[in-house]
């Protein structure tokens, strides 16, 4: 298994490291909704080492079959090493070449916060968390963590189908969607088809004007989830 975690995993990491620095570089070009997209379709493609590094395992080592502990053991670790690669390439160019990157990012979710109509006290603890979380971001082991969970999970999701909607009727739970309408990264109607499945009390709370980063602002926000939880608990 070595040789073969090795060999996916690093040339994962090498996928996915080059093709996210070369994004930077289109990152105020295309904006950062469709930077999130580029950034998260790389990890995606670059992380399709992990089923072939699987495969490769199964067919090529254990003669054409594979349990689920020793799948889940191949691609956590292909997933690992990839993303250690993507990690230490983020520190060398944030750090070296780029410290004020993500500045506009967290300005971004300031402005989100002081035009979604919230009181002055709720606006200025919300702007204050973002503030600290700029300045916890210029720690290089913070960073490090931040980074780490950015592939991290896209890695662990590709050894899986995770087919939702095949799924949803079996779930006879309630459950509450809260949708940003202006969400790129997860389509609107993604989550209406699955409501739509939903073998349970289901309610689905649209929010114009919010996409997938920053519908948590919506000052009708935390109420619907408050609300939900009084009906059911």
């Amino acid at each position: 298994m070595k040789k073969i975690v090795l060999t996916f995993g690093l040339i994962s990491g090498v996928i996915v490291s080059v093709l996210m620095g070369g994004s930077l570089l289109l990152a105020d070009k295309i904006g950062l909704s469709h930077s999130m997209i580029l950034g998260y379709t790389i990890m995606v493609a670059s992380f399709l080492l992990v089923y072939f590094g699987i495969r490769s395992y199964r067919d090529n080592v254990l003669a054409g079959q594979i349990s689920l502990g020793r799948a889940f053991t191949c691609g956590i670790l292909i997933t690992l090493i990839a993303t250690v690669c993507y990690v230490a390439m983020w520190e060398v160019l944030y750090f070296n070449y780029m410290p004020h990157f993500m500045d506009s990012y967290f300005a971004a979710q300031i402005h989100q916060v002081q035009a979604a109509g919230l009181d002055s006290a709720t606006t200025a603890t919300r702007v204050a968390a973002i503030q600290h979380s700029q300045e916890l971001y210029q720690n290089p082991l913070v960073n490090m963590a931040y980074t780490f969970m950015e592939p991290l999970p896209v890695g662990l999701l590709m050894r899986h189908p995770f087919d939702s909607l095949a799924r949803a009727p079996q779930v006879k739970v309630p459950a509450l969607m809260l949708v940003g309408e202006g969400d790129t990264l997860i389509p609107p109607a993604h989550s209406r088809r699955l409501a739509a499945a939903w073998g349970g009390p289901v309610e689905l709370v649209a929010y114009p004007g919010f996409g997938h980063n920053d519908i948590h602002v919506n000052p009708h926000y935390d109420a619907a989830i408050r609300a939900f939880l009084d009906r059911y608990l």
